[in-house]
């Protein structure tokens, strides 16, 4: 008669005057299989997921060695298998009990069955966790579950705390150091002490509160001043594009304004100023550098600049409708209009126009351009003695003479009369009878004066071959 087997784990059965001489071979396999169902465990690397259809397997085979004998089975994998492992245990008819620990890599799932494929007789384990499951032998309908389903424990010892019950419990009134509460128990009673709490503040000015359960806490920003923007957790507040400002503005360090800047009250800056649009202000009061890339318009008040502050340079257009008073240096490389009038006490250079309908003093004028004055007045140029005139001239100088009361200018390295001094409405021409300054009549050239003349001691009079001077 030949041998039987166990159902559960394929013990062999020999049967009665069976295996003559052999029978204890088959004995010792069959303690070493017990042993094995008893403490055993194995590590099974998985190749591939498999489905549901067509799974990995953990087979009980009868009377010799498999790894669904073993109490304790691992599953691993030697890289991510790309999708949840399904696995069988197989005959489906073993009733079995397994330790299970799922350390597959890409925290992918392991889903466990018996008998024919079932949603809902099967048993997913977890990536990295452990479970001891059963499975019932039921043939095609068995089942695969946790052994602690729907367990029941006098308590549990979490570390250094034993829990003895899960409460139901809305109102947390039992304060048991022993107890966990219900998902439906802490809801209640966070719905119930939030519902009753208020968010208490305060501004600068007044004060204000916020019910956490029916109203929303507002940042409201003020119109051209400050805007606020709320995203997710984060509220930011910010100013507009346009700010305006009602009062005083008072800086410290650089402001920089890339547009325009419009201010109704003063504005007080001690450090830079750099304005690159339009710039309208009642009052600006700087002590440090003030760059104007665009117009600078000043309407009927002065503009003033101390010499103290530095010089002042525009690159740009200078609009002026009050008087301008400038006790440093003005330079203008465009072009400047300015309805009034215009003083300066320092050196004025200009590289292009600068219109004045105004009476223009200045203590030094250079231009680098023409020079054109229109109008009906005058322009009047410096005045002084003889011994007055620059040490250092250079040609093309002009200045009004008051020991011979006569304009003169400085050409070819001396002073000499200029034309046009006749008196008596026109009709006498007058000349000094002194000749005080040596003098070069080139070729080319003639002169006359009317004698008697004196020629001063140390000054000469040279005539070029060819020329004459006459003296009537």
């Amino acid at each position: 008669m030949p041998s039987s087997y166990t159902l559960n784990n394929g013990i062999e059965l020999i049967a009665t005057g069976e295996q003559s001489g052999t029978w204890g071979d088959t004995t010792n396999v069959n303690l070493s299989l017990i042993d094995t169902s008893l403490d055993g465990q194995v590590t099974v690397s998985l190749t591939s997921a498999g489905t549901s259809g067509s799974p990995n397997t953990l087979p009980i085979n009868d009377g010799s060695a498999s790894n669904g004998r073993n109490r304790m089975v691992i599953f691993s994998d030697s890289s991510d298998l790309g999708a949840t492992a399904y696995v069988q245990l197989t005959p489906n008819d073993a009733e079995k009990i397994v330790y299970v620990r799922n350390n597959l890599s890409g925290s992918r799932s392991l889903i466990l069955f018996q008998g024919t494929y079932n949603a809902s007789n099967d048993y997913e384990i977890p990536s990295g966790t452990t479970a001891i499951v059963y499975f019932n032998g039921a043939g095609s309908g068995a089942v695969a579950a946790n052994v602690f389903n729907n367990a029941y424990f006098d308590s549990l010892r979490l570390g250094s705390v034993s829990v003895t019950a899960i409460l139901d419990e809305d109102n947390m009134a039992s304060d048991s150091p022993t107890a966990l509460a219900t998902q439906q128990s802490i809801k209640a009673y966070v719905d119930n002490n939030v519902t009753a709490q208020d968010l208490d503040f305060a501004g600068d000015t007044g004060t204000g509160a916020v019910d956490l359960d029916s109203q929303t806490f507002t940042v409201a920003g003020t119109a051209n001043e400050v805007e606020t923007a709320a995203s997710g957790q984060t509220v930011t507040i910010g100013l507009p594009s346009d700010v305006t400002i009602g009062n005083d503005l008072t800086v410290t360090n650089d402001l920089t304004v890339s547009n325009d800047a419009g201010v109704t009250g003063n504005t007080t800056l001690s450090g830079t100023l750099g304005v690159t649009g339009n710039t309208t202000l009642s009052t600006l009061d700087v002590t440090g550098a003030a760059g104007v890339d665009g117009d600078f318009d000043v309407a009927t008040n002065k503009f003033t600049v101390a010499s103290a502050s530095g010089n002042t340079t525009v690159g740009g257009t200078l609009g002026v409708t009050g008087n301008t008073t400038l006790s440093g240096t003005l330079g203008v490389t465009g072009a400047t209009t300015l309805s009034s009038s215009l003083g300066v006490t320092g050196a004025a250079t200009l590289s292009s126009t600068l219109g004045v309908t105004g009476d223009t003093t200045m203590s030094t004028f250079t231009a680098s351009g023409d020079g054109t004055f229109s109008g009906t007045g005058q322009v009047q140029v410096p005045a002084g003695t003889t011994g007055e005139r620059s040490g250092s001239p250079a040609n093309g100088m002009l200045r009004y003479n008051t020991s011979n009361a006569q304009f003169e200018g400085y050409a070819a390295g001396a002073w000499g009369n200029i034309g046009g001094g006749a008196e008596a409405g026109g009709a006498i021409v007058v000349n000094n009878d002194v000749a005080s300054q040596s003098y070069t009549i080139a070729s080319g050239e003639n002169g006359f004066s009317v004698g008697p003349m004196t020629v001063s001691s140390g000054v000469s009079v040279t005539v070029s071959t060819g020329q004459r001077w006459v003296v009537i």
